[in-house]
């Protein structure tokens, strides 16, 4: 075994050690990720994953490198077909004069259907089975290439907005102005349907807080725990509290608990330039389902309520210059390692096919 070979799989053994021993669920340190001898690994694994698809595409780099932009603009093309192709299916399912923007969206996604028809043949012709698995080391060096240029200039911010309109982000951190303005219009919450709770409180002087004595059941029109009953026409409302309750005596009260919540979302008004021009649309904003403007991830994180009662939405602005190469080499890594095993796998039925 060669040298450089023997390094590359003793780092590879120690990245993996320091991931094990990151995500450890119980001992576990998190900030080993961003600690300096992960760093180190992180190059060292780069150049030699680099250097590795160098050496097996040795005398065809140039039909290695001509056959990963291939694979890359078909890969575009597949992007494209899934963005515009469901954009026409939303706008053919407005209607109306909807229809012309929807047939604008298919020709876009044909177009892309184009691409991934013409670059991944390009792709299927250049790229030979030993090129496929020099591919793979080129994409793990994109990936961790990426995960260093984050590393070094991420920006990573959590912010809190009304939802009332009036509010307009402008800037992040200590006032560098953002390449976008953006407003939260409105936020709602949608719950899981079903039957309320209740749950019988009791204030405690000594601690200053609310403590739950038990849950309450309804019967019908009635509320019972224990030998307990009180009526449910009882149950009132009054300014500051968020939910009906019932005065129960003896200090204290029964309150419906709080629905489970099954989604929330903030509508946002994003304000740009493109070319000299202002531009402006409304997006709504879901949980998973970040905002991309100008290069900037915007990310519902969680949601919480002003003292008068308007909520305030937590955004997570997010600037990573990495992380294109960084998907880019994990899409690379997906479809070389399926390419090669399956290139793999035809050349050992042939064999088996001269065999017989």
């Amino acid at each position: 075994m060669r040298t450089l070979l023997k390094a590359g799989l003793m780092a590879l053994g120690a990245g993996c050690v320091l991931l094990f021993a990151g995500g450890f669920p119980l001992l576990g340190a998190p900030a080993l990720y961003h600690g300096g001898a992960m760093l180190l690994l992180g190059i060292l694994i780069g150049l030699l994953s680099l250097w590795g698809g160098l050496r097996i595409a040795r005398g065809n780099v140039a039909r290695l490198l001509f056959g990963l932009f291939c694979c890359f603009m078909a890969g575009i093309g597949l992007v494209t077909v899934l963005r515009y192709g469901g954009m026409a299916i939303s706008y053919a399912g407005v209607g109306g004069i909807m229809w012309f923007g929807a047939l604008g969206m298919a020709c876009i996604a044909m177009v892309g259907v184009i691409f991934s028809g013409v670059f991944g043949f390009f792709a299927r012709k250049l790229m030979l089975p030993g090129l496929w698995l020099a591919g793979l080391h080129v994409a793990a060096f994109l990936v961790l290439a990426g995960a260093y240029v984050d590393f070094c200039s991420e920006t990573r911010q959590l912010t809190r907005l009304r939802a009332d309109g009036q509010q307009i982000l402008r800037t992040y951190g200590s006032g560098q102005e953002l390449p976008f303005q953006l407003r939260v219009d409105e936020f709602a919450v949608d719950y899981y349907d079903g039957n309320e709770t209740y749950s019988l409180m009791l204030f405690d002087h000594a601690s200053a807080r609310w403590q739950r004595l038990g849950a309450v059941e309804q019967q019908g029109a009635e509320l019972v725990y224990g030998d307990e009953r009180w009526a449910m026409e009882k149950m009132q409302r009054a300014p500051g509290m968020p939910r009906p309750f019932l005065v129960a005596g003896q200090g204290r009260v029964i309150l419906q608990d709080a629905p489970v919540v099954k989604e929330y979302r903030a509508k946002c008004h994003v304000m740009t330039k493109h070319r000299g021009r202002d531009e402006a649309r409304d997006e709504w904003l879901k949980v998973n389902e970040p905002l991309e403007v100008k290069g900037w991830q915007v990310t519902l994180m969680a949601h919480e309520r002003a003292a008068d009662g308007t909520p305030l939405p937590v955004l997570q602005l997010r600037h990573a210059p990495g992380r294109f190469w960084a998907l880019t080499g994990m899409a690379g890594l997906i479809l070389c390692t399926a390419c090669w095993c399956w290139q793999g796998a035809r050349k050992e039925e042939k064999k088996e096919v001269a065999h017989a």
